[in-house]
């Protein structure tokens, strides 16, 4: 099924955009780090050919092994890690609290959209990880 959707692309750009998307999706999306693949080696780009095998051969097998993420990671800035001497101030404390907070704020913010959406019928929960 693959074969025949990169093959059905006819341009060079059209493959190798479609290629990397799918393996940004896995890297990046679920957090697979062995799908990981550099686009340039030396200053020379990678073909869409190679890639597309990386993605069959490599890629796309890990979803037997891995297990898909319920929800994507979240990533927001965070205070600094500090070296302490003696007891930790109540400001770091609540600026560590905050940023927690911030966190579950966001995931909370971002399912009430999604639902919203999948109740709409604009998608499904996997279909933008």
């Amino acid at each position: 099924m693959a074969n025949g959707q990169y093959n059905a692309l006819t341009s060079k750009t059209a493959k190798l955009k479609a290629v990397k998307h799918q393996i940004l999706i896995r890297y990046l999306g679920l957090c697979w780090i062995e799908a990981y693949h550099a686009w340039l080696c030396n200053g020379v780009d990678y073909t869409p050919l190679h890639l597309f095998k990386f993605l069959v051969d490599v890629v796309m097998p890990l979803k037997y092994e891995k297990e898909v993420p319920d929800e994507p990671s979240v990533e927001l800035p965070a205070p600094p890690d500090m070296p302490t001497l003696g007891k930790i101030s109540s400001d770091a404390n609540r600026l560590s609290e905050s940023h927690n907070d911030r966190i579950e704020a966001f995931k909370a913010k971002w399912r009430n959209e999604r639902d919203s959406r999948m109740e709409r019928g604009e998608g499904g929960k996997w279909s933008k990880m």
